[in-house]
Formats: structure tokens, sequence, C-alpha cells
């Protein structure tokens, strides 16, 4: 398969309008509740890619492997970016071509280029080219695209289910315009037009919301009111975003990341409302703490904060009830203990920092948001487990 690496060209734009986020791990060039942006294809700008963090398994996709990268860095000539995602050790990219691209870890084949080879570089999805994906979702060891008429291909590990796959395989749902999430061991489907929501994958603390064993194939879930205007899938818990601005939340609570009264249950298979959250827009999972975005851009997080992954300004403990963070806030993303959010442009980061993924030239944590670098034109951002991608918007 062809890389994208250093020596990459950039891509045409063409006229077309930008996706929406599908959970806390990936976010799209436009965020739900601040519009969908087109651009013409005369337009001057690239969308340039920027990484840091982990880097054992080429993750960064910066064509090297090494321990971490401590700032943001360039990725390549890489300027026509449309969507990212980070998995656990990988990361997945769609460009305004249509076509995917993927580097990092490849043990279950997560990449999907059919091989099972860890690439330093972005090479592209075999057998993909010639349907135009539109989004692209990674959690764990797995990824997923979305093409025109709601096909979605997934490929990686199958985790309860079945062996994993390096080419792309269809998902068979019942939708016509999707827009996914996925967690560490599942994924979960939201549908345009009625809002039903769909999920598979393991189910060991419910979080496919329903009471049976793990499913191989997407599920209803059942929920309390439709329609459901977004989803989020973290590392074995799920949020859904009801219509009035309210938020459901179920699957693995043992730290407190459904956002209930207490932690009497370590797991809940059903959809239950978090009490006291209003007015919200955007949803967002990480593997134990959740976030929200509310209608005036003002950012909650609860869940577990053992490296300050909330950013209430200190490190340890559970917030069982929502706390304000964050302020003017468009965009975030969750990785497994850290947290990135773009605010007027500019890039904050809290939580673990353990491979640099904060990106402040250290390996010190922060129980505070703390702005990355000068970045004034981020328009997307997605976190891995340990890794963060950003894409920045430069006139040229």
């Amino acid at each position: 398969m062809r890389g994208l690496g250093i020596a990459a060209l950039g891509i045409g734009l063409g006229t077309t309008g930008l996706g929406l986020p599908g959970n806390g791990r990936v976010t799209h060039a436009a965020e739900q509740g601040s519009g969908s942006p087109h651009y013409n294809s005369a337009a001057p700008f690239e969308y340039t890619l920027w990484t840091w963090g982990r880097n054992y398994h080429g993750q960064l996709g910066q064509g090297k492997r090494s321990e971490s990268v401590l700032e943001p860095a360039r990725v390549g000539q890489i300027t026509q970016v449309r969507s990212v995602a980070g998995g656990e050790e990988h990361s997945v990219i769609s460009l305004f071509d249509g076509t995917v691209w993927a580097c990092g870890r490849n043990n279950y084949g997560q990449l999907g280029n059919c091989t099972y080879t860890t690439r330093s570089d972005f090479s592209q999805a075999c057998f993909l080219s010639e349907l135009l994906a539109t989004e692209v979702y990674a959690g764990g060891d797995q990824s997923l695209a979305v093409f025109p008429g709601g096909r979605v291909f997934r490929w990686g590990s199958a985790y309860a289910c079945r062996s994993s796959s390096a080419i792309p395989l269809p998902v068979d749902l019942p939708l016509e315009r999707v827009t996914l999430a996925a967690g560490d061991h599942h994924q979960l489907a939201l549908g345009h037009e009625d809002g039903r929501v769909f999920s598979w994958g393991a189910n060991y603390y419910g979080q496919l919301g329903k009471t049976e064993s793990s499913s191989c194939y997407p599920v209803p879930v059942w929920s309390p009111e439709p329609p459901t205007r977004a989803v989020a899938a973290g590392g074995d818990h799920s949020l859904a975003l009801g219509d009035a601005g309210n938020v459901y939340s179920w699957g693995r609570n043992d730290y407190g990341q459904l956002g209930r009264e207490t932690r009497d249950h370590s797991w809940d298979y059903y959809p239950q409302e978090i009490p006291g959250v209003e007015n919200i827009v955007s949803v967002h999972a990480g593997r134990y703490h959740s976030l929200a975005i509310r209608d005036d851009r003002a950012l909650f997080a609860w869940g577990n904060n053992m490296a300050g992954q909330l950013g209430v300004g200190r490190a340890g403990g559970i917030e069982m009830h929502p706390q304000r963070v964050l302020d003017d806030v468009t965009h975030v993303a969750a990785g497994a203990f850290h947290t990135l959010a773009v605010k007027s442009g500019s890039v904050w980061s809290w939580g673990n920092n353990t491979y640099g993924q904060l990106g402040h030239g250290d390996k010190n944590g922060r129980s505070s948001p703390a702005r990355v670098g000068e970045f004034r034109d981020s328009i997307a951002l997605a976190a891995g487990h340990n890794h963060s991608i950003v894409v920045r918007l430069l006139g040229v």
C-alpha cells in the first residue's frame, strides 16, 4: 500500500461540508453547536496535521518510532485532513478526497491496510479508495469509517466476537445517515433521521445498553427519549445526548463516569438521565471520565480524576457530579487519562503527561487546563490513549 509520509502531496479540497463529532476520542473539523462550514476549492487554506505524545508504535505518523514527542510536530506535508481519530496506539485520518489512512500499532489489523505490520507513517486503507469516506473513528484496537448512504466499515479487533481483520469489513446497520462512537471495547451508531441508537461489541459492564451478553452485530439500545442527538463511547461506558439537551448514561460506573447520585452499582445496563445536566450540545468520553459542552460553550467534566484529567485544579479522587472546567470551548477530545480542548482556536490540555501527551515540552501532569504552544487556528482534535492529534487551518 502507498505510504503517506514526509513527502506526501496535498489533496484538492473540493466544495464540501466538514463532518460532525462522534465521541470523545474523535473530533471532526466542525463541532456540533458551531455549524458546518463549507469551503470552496479555491479557498487558500491548508488543513494540516499535528501530533505529539506516546510514539512507541509510530502512532504519531511522523515516520519514526520513539518513546514520546513532547511538543506538537507537523506530520509531513499532509494538507487536506477531513477527520481524525485516535485509538489505543494507532491513529486514523480521512482526507477530502475520501481516502482513509492510518499509522501506528497494527497487531489486530487496526490500520486496515491488508497487513498486520506496524507503520510509523500513514498508509492507505485497502479496498476503500472508491467509496469516499466522510468520517473516521477509532477505539481501542479497532477503526471504523462512514461513507455516503450510511455505509459503515470496520477493521481491527473484534473484541468479544469475531477474529480480527486487517481488511475493512461492512457493518450492517439499518440507517441511511449515521454518526458513530468508538469505545475501548464497544461501538455505538446514531441514525440521523430518527435518532435511533445501535450498539455492538463487548458488554462486560452493560455498555451496550442491554442485559444480554456481548453482541457481534448492531442491536438497538433502549432510549427513554428519542430522538438522540449525539453519542459518545468511553472505556466501558456510553453517553447519549437527548433532543432536549439532557444527557443519558449507561455502562461502567465504578469511577462515577455515569454522573449518577451514587456508585452503589458499579455498572448499569439501562440508559438513565444524569440529574442537573441541561442545555448540552455535545458529549465526550474518556476511559473512566466524561465531558459535556453546554450551549454557552462551558465545559463540564465528571468521573475519575486520578491524573487530573477532569481539570478541576487537583489530581485524585472521583467527581460524581459534573464540574465546570473551562469556558468558550468548541471542541473536546478525551484520552485514557488526559483531555484536550479547543478554546477560541487555541489548544488546551490537562491530565496525565507521562509521554508528553499534553504537548507542553515536559512530562509534568496538569490538573488545570493549560494552553499548548501558540496555536490560534485549531479546528479539530482527537486523543488516543496517550497521544494527541490536532488539525490546524493554515492560510497559504
